[in-house]
C-alpha cells in the first residue's frame, strides 16, 4: 500500500478552499483559478469517498480509475468490482457554461447532502464538492496529519 502511494503522480492544478452557493438551477461557479483549467474540457462528477463528490477532468478520471481498479492478479476481486460500480454508476459527464458554472445533477446532491451551500476544494489532480458542515467536521480532523504522515 505504501507502494502504491508513493507511484501516484502529484499534481497543483487544483489548490485552495472555496465556500460558493448553488443557484436555482443547480449550478455554482467555480473559483477564477479552476475556469482556465477546466474551460471547454469534459467533467466527470462522481461519488468520492469521505462524503464528498469528486471533479475530474476526463483525462484525470480514466487515470484514477486505473490506478484503483487494477488488480495485478489477473482477478476481478468482489472489492474491485464493487468499487467500479461505485464509481461507474453515479458518474456524470458535464462542462462548465461560459460562466465558468458547473450544473450538479440532483441525484448527485443527495449523495452527499448539499443543499444550497458547498465548499470547492482542491485536492492537486482533482476537486471535492462537499456538504459546508461536513467539510468543517473533516477539518477538524487535520490536527492529526503528523500521524498520517508517519503512517505513510
Amino acid at each position: 500500500m505504501k507502494e502504491d502511494y508513493k507511484k501516484q503522480n502529484f499534481s497543483d492544478e487544483f489548490l485552495g478552499t472555496y465556500e460558493v452557493a448553488l443557484d436555482d438551477k443547480n449550478r455554482f461557479s467555480f473559483p477564477a483559478e479552476y475556469r482556465s483549467v477546466l474551460f471547454g474540457k469534459t467533467l466527470v462528477i462522481t461519488k468520492g469517498m469521505d462524503g464528498c463528490l469528486y471533479v475530474f477532468t476526463e483525462e484525470r478520471y480514466r487515470k484514477f480509475c486505473e490506478t484503483q481498479l487494477s488488480s495485478n492478479d489477473g482477478i476481478e476481486k468482489k472489492a474491485i468490482r464493487k468499487l467500479k460500480r461505485v464509481l461507474t454508476s453515479s458518474a456524470v459527464k458535464k462542462s462548465i457554461d461560459n460562466q465558468g458554472r458547473l450544473l450538479l445533477p440532483q441525484n448527485l446532491l443527495r449523495l452527499v447532502d448539499i443543499e444550497k451551500e458547498l465548499v470547492v476544494v482542491g485536492t492537486g489532480d482533482r476537486i471535492e464538492l462537499w456538504n459546508k458542515s461536513k467539510w468543517e467536521e473533516e477539518v477538524s480532523t487535520f490536527d492529526d496529519i503528523e500521524d498520517l504522515l508517519e503512517e505513510l
